[in-house]
Order: C-alpha cells, then structure tokens, then sequence
C-alpha cells in the first residue's frame, strides 16, 4: 500500500477528487468518521 507523509506544522486542507468504486469509498466513510472535521463526500455509490 502506498502511503505519503507529510512533515511541519502547517495543517492541511483542501479537496481532492477521487473516482469511487464501491469498495474504496467505505475506507473513505470509517477516516471521515475518526476525523473531528466535517466531510462531504460527493458522487459515491450506493451501498447496500
């Protein structure tokens, strides 16, 4: 798995678009949950 870290104290923020499968948006919805931000996540599959 590939993974980037980032180093300083700068927070990030932004947006990033991303082409969603059914199984890559679940991961996405758990890290939302951990996060304390708010999150939108537009155009994902439905999920049965």
């Amino acid at each position: 798995m590939e993974k980037i870290v980032v180093e300083g104290g700068n927070k990030l923020r932004g947006e990033v678009n991303i082409s969603l499968a059914k199984n890559s948006v679940l991961p996405i919805i758990v890290a939302g949950i951990l996060s304390p931000n708010d999150i939108i996540i537009n155009n994902a599959p439905m999920l049965e």
